[in-house]
């Protein structure tokens, strides 16, 4: 247990270190391996670095034109997706044009709506007043009918009692109480 707590383990560096990032090379290769150390010989010497000069050049140009095709790509993209933006905006544009449009006529007929449902219910409202001015009016008429039926059966049986009375009383008179 102590022997692998007291070993030395190498440690990876962490992710993005340039040690792990570069591109691996070889035992003892660099970049300029042909243009270092320089020969003696000044023509060998310029023609190395010639060469060195245009291989590094042309791998330049490379990737400069991938990245120039890969730009390029990227803005016809650009392009094409403004385009469609644009068109869907000119859509939302021409309907937005005819809402504005019938906005005027669909507020002058919710006006004229709103005016028709005011009278609706104020003549309703009147047709419910009517209603119950007539169902009080015959409640009225009724109970004066009523009273009137009562009083009128009211003097018939005062009639016939004062035609009872008046006959009682003339025989009790005729008879000489």
């Amino acid at each position: 247990m102590s022997e692998d707590r007291d070993r030395r383990r190498p440690r990876t560096p962490p992710v993005g270190v340039r040690a792990q990032t570069a591109a691996p090379l070889g035992n003892d290769q660099t970049w300029d391996d042909d243009v270092t150390p320089l020969p003696d010989d000044p023509r060998l010497a310029m023609a190395r670095v010639d060469r060195r000069v245009k291989i590094t050049g042309q791998a330049a140009l490379d990737r400069f034109d991938l990245m120039r095709t890969e730009v390029a790509g990227n803005v016809r993209d650009l392009h094409l997706r403004v385009e469609v933006l644009s068109s869907r905006l000119a859509q939302v544009a021409e309907s937005t044009a005819a809402v504005v449009g019938k906005l005027d006529v669909i507020m002058a007929d919710r006006a004229v709506d709103r005016q028709e449902t005011s009278v609706i219910h104020v003549e309703t409202a009147r047709a419910e007043l009517e209603i119950r001015r007539s169902t009080k009016l015959a409640e009225v008429s009724e109970n004066k009918a009523r009273s009137a039926h009562r009083r009128q059966i009211m003097m018939r049986a005062l009639a016939g009692v004062g035609a009872v009375w008046a006959t009682v009383s003339t025989l009790l008179l005729a008879r000489g109480c």
